[in-house]
């Protein structure tokens, strides 16, 4: 295929569950075993766990709220990320955080990272970039998303191409 790395995202990979697993075992019988998992973890269970752990799939887990989240989720109840970020711990899955900062969270960034650094998880933050018919960006860290757009301008056509595709964010 000419590839060695494959990436589930946009959307919710999970909600087509079947069809993941099959994409996964045939990237398997090509060679192919850098796999990453884009999902906001609400339908990980312990199934889709064993699953994940015994294909070595990196799971990266994108957080907008640790809690006060079922509406942003549209689900019933706020969903337990740290209770399943310590199931990942625990087992010793490949797993990292991706904290989408806006403005409602960004006063609780620093408890995040806190957090997210005594549960010894990797993660990363990423930032909605500030337009005047955006309302969610963090206006905290302006001159940062700022400062980073000039960075990403200063990429390769083909380079800002993938990320683009990776984080429609960086639209501008």
């Amino acid at each position: 295929l000419g590839c060695n790395k494959i990436e589930f995202l946009g959307g919710e990979p999970l909600l087509q569950w079947d069809k993941f697993c099959k994409l996964v075992i045939r990237a398997h019988e090509k060679g192919i075993i850098n796999i990453e998992l884009y999902t906001n973890g609400i339908l990980i269970d312990d199934t889709k766990i064993d699953f994940l752990k015994k294909n070595n799939i990196k799971c990266i887990i994108q957080v907008v709220k640790l809690k006060d989240n079922k509406d942003l989720l549209g689900i019933d109840k706020d969903f337990d990320y740290v209770a399943l970020v310590q199931k990942f711990v625990r087992l010793k899955l490949n797993c990292e955080i991706l904290l989408l900062v806006t403005n409602d969270n960004d006063m609780l960034i620093n408890d995040y990272i806190q957090l997210f650094n005594k549960l010894c998880i990797k993660f990363r933050l990423d930032f909605i970039y500030p337009k005047p018919n955006n309302k969610y960006f963090s206006r905290k860290y302006r001159s940062l998303i700022t400062d980073y757009k000039k960075h990403i301008i200063r990429c390769t056509p083909a380079t800002l191409g993938i990320l683009l595709v990776k984080n429609p964010c960086y639209y501008n």
